[in-house]
């Protein structure tokens, strides 16, 4: 009877340094979980999750697609600086290629010591069966002298809010080069 209790406590450790391995993988170490977005032609950086794809759109900039969830999406571009104010030539370049542009918000904010702004909207696209869908987005625009950068997050309405937070830790993370 004895040696049982033995190989009792035996496996009381091993038992415990499995639960901690299997713990230990399924939230792992939180180091490398960040990937940092470059470009040769925009002069910004920022860190994104190894859940999202980089992929270069040809000529119109680069997406970020969420890898369980393809329709969520970031998109970075570079425009030619207005000479009118960028709140006024942001919104009527989002009319002008957002079908059915609605603004909800819009935020002057600071981005690493350079003027930005923040515009929330929605808008309307249409799936490859004619049935227009509403998407939800946000942008921050970041004024980088001779032309600005836009990051756009943009997702089916219903899942706007499950990717926001990871688009609000990529621009809290946005340093100009």
């Amino acid at each position: 009877m004895e040696n049982k209790k033995t190989g009792w406590f035996s496996i009381v450790p091993i038992v415990a340094i499995i639960f901690v391995f299997i713990g230990w993988n399924m939230h792992g170490n939180t180091a490398g979980t960040e990937k940092v977005f470059e470009s040769d032609d925009i002069n910004i950086t920022f860190d994104y999750s190894r859940e999202w794809i980089k992929s270069d759109d040809a000529g119109v900039g680069t997406s970020l697609i969420r890898l369980d969830n393809p329709q969520q999406k970031v998109h970075i571009t570079k425009l030619r600086k207005p000479m009118v104010g960028m709140s006024l030539a942001q919104n009527s370049y989002n009319s002008n290629i957002y079908m059915n542009y609605e603004k909800t918000r819009e935020d002057k904010m600071e981005i690493a010591g350079a003027n930005a702004l923040r515009i929330d909207f929605k808008y309307d696209v249409v799936d490859r069966d004619g049935n227009r869908m509403e998407r939800s987005a946000s942008e921050v625009v970041v004024d980088l002298g001779t032309y600005v950068a836009v990051i756009t997050y943009s997702s089916p309405v219903d899942r706007y809010k499950s990717g926001l937070a990871n688009f609000e830790a990529i621009v809290e993370s946005i340093e100009i080069q």
